[in-house]
């Protein structure tokens, strides 16, 4: 009976039909509700809860975005049945700070995705925890690295819907911003360093430097650009970028956040302590304000990482397109 099964599954993959085949491999996506009864709060609801524990502690050493992106396809699985969502990160993420009053992290940077909190949440009448399985509904069983068109085009309806920097964060980001304002033209750039040159199953291979800069000079000598904003977690990249002849040689400016704790070891800045008050906040907070200033700019260089495929979702999110498009793609690991 399973040999007859298999065989069924592997002629659908032949079928002419393209509808029919879309069709079919939608029928494997998780659609099925596990229901918890924690007491009588939120009675008529389904709440849908965004925690995180299901990871089983691989929450400990996601880095920010590789958190937020799994919000945004567990959302989409969310408002796709009808659910009422709960966000609340738990303390066991790198980004927990006993400093803030905040408990919740996620509520750190962003206003609740819902009016019900998570008190109500965990006394809920009808409740759904989430799983990193219900991410596959948007992710299609790719790693999310490899997110298509479509899977972006989902995620940046999702953000628009329930993401709102709170008071505080959009205050700060905005004053960020600034950075671009005297410039008329801006390339972003994000190199994504330290701990991505490992060779980490089902990650992106590292692209080099110089791939880095063979693009950025690549466009920049097309004219036009006055600024280049990079971001990156590690020093030795903003020396090695500020001494490129074609800055010397152009009127075009190198753009850097001067207030960002950088690796000077190669260790991801995620995992390192410093003393400075509030480092754990501060770090997803610097990381956060990249991606909104790489947004905000005209051309996007970046290989394959979370914050650039959340630049590509927040830039779709403002339906805006970038001049100057260019993910470097070196493959994925095995």
């Amino acid at each position: 009976m399973i040999r007859i099964y298999k065989g069924v599954t592997t002629a659908i993959k032949y079928v002419v039909n393209p509808d029919f085949r879309a069709y079919i491999n939608e029928y494997n996506l998780p659609t099925h509700l596990s229901f918890i009864e924690k007491g009588n709060c939120r009675y008529g609801e389904i709440i849908y809860l965004i925690g995180m524990e299901d990871l089983g502690g691989l929450e400990k050493n996601m880095g920010f975005f590789a958190l937020f992106n799994c919000v945004l396809n567990r959302l989409y699985y969310a408002d796709r049945f009808g659910l009422v969502p709960v966000v609340h990160y738990p303390k066991t993420v790198l980004y927990y700070d006993s400093m803030m009053e905040q408990s919740n992290v996620f509520e750190y940077f962003f206003y609740p995705v819902s009016n019900v909190n998570y008190e109500e949440a965990l006394k809920a009448k009808n409740l759904v925890i989430s799983s990193e399985r219900d991410s596959q509904y948007n992710l299609r069983n790719k790693p999310g690295y490899l997110l298509d068109e479509r899977g972006i085009c989902n995620l940046a309806d999702v953000a628009k819907k329930y993401i709102r920097f709170n008071h505080v964060t959009q205050m700060r980001l905005d004053e960020g911003v600034k950075i671009l304002d005297k410039m008329e033209k801006v390339l972003g750039v994000h190199i994504r360093g330290t701990d991505f040159k490992n060779k980490n199953k089902n990650h992106p291979i590292a692209v080099s430097l110089n791939q880095y800069k063979k693009k950025i000079r690549e466009i920049l000598v097309r004219g036009g650009y006055t600024g280049v904003f990079l971001a990156t977690d590690e020093e030795m990249v903003i020396n090695e970028v500020a001494q490129m002849d074609i800055f010397a040689n152009s009127e075009c400016q190198l753009l850097i956040y001067n207030d960002v704790f950088r690796s000077k070891s190669g260790l991801p800045v995620h995992k390192q302590e410093n003393d400075r008050l509030r480092h754990k906040y501060l770090l997803g907070f610097e990381v956060l304000r990249d991606m909104y200033t790489l947004v905000k700019c005209n051309g996007f260089i970046a290989g394959r990482s979370q914050v650039s495929l959340s630049v590509q979702i927040y830039k779709k999110m403002c339906n805006e397109q970038f001049e100057d498009f260019c993910i470097l793609d070196n493959g994925m690991q095995k």
